[in-house]
C-alpha cells in the first residue's frame, strides 16, 4: 500500500532523508519491514535464532524462552530440568549441555511453532 506523505521544511523526516521534499510516495509495507528489522527486541532475536536452527543455543537461552512462553520448571532431576505447561508437551532441557544438542533445538522449534511463532 502506498501513501502520499506530505513533508514541510520543518519536518524532522525531511532532514533524515537528506533532501527537502514536499511530497513523497511511501510504500508502507517496506517501511514496516525496515522498521521491524531494526527494532527487534532481544526476545524476538532469540526466537528467530532458535527457529533458524542455530547450533549455538545455550541452556540459559532455552530456559529464558520457555519461561517467556509461560512454561513452568516442574522438576529438576540432576542435570535435567523439565518445563511444563497445561495442554502442551513437556520440554526437558539438559542444563549441563552447552550448546544444546540438535534434538533439543528441534523440540524448541516445535514448541515455538505450536505457540504461533514462525520463521519470517
Amino acid at each position: 500500500m502506498f501513501v502520499l506523505l506530505r513533508l514541510n521544511w520543518s519536518t524532522p523526516l525531511s532532514g533524515l532523508l537528506g533532501v527537502r521534499i514536499l511530497n513523497a510516495w511511501i510504500d508502507l509495507d517496506k517501511c514496516y519491514q525496515i522498521c521491524y528489522h531494526y527494532k527487534m527486541s532481544k526476545r524476538d532475536k532469540l526466537i528467530q535464532k532458535i527457529l533458524k536452527g542455530n547450533s549455538d543455543i545455550t541452556p540459559d537461552e532455552a530456559m529464558k524462552i520457555l519461561r517467556m512462553l509461560d512454561f513452568k520448571a516442574s522438576s529438576a532431576d540432576g542435570s535435567h530440568l523439565t518445563f511444563r505447561k497445561p495442554h502442551c508437551q513437556s520440554v526437558t532441557i539438559v542444563i549441563t549441555q552447552n550448546p544444546l544438542k540438535s534434538y533439543l533445538i528441534e523440540k524448541l522449534q516445535e514448541t515455538l511453532k505450536n505457540e504461533g511463532y514462525t520463521n519470517d
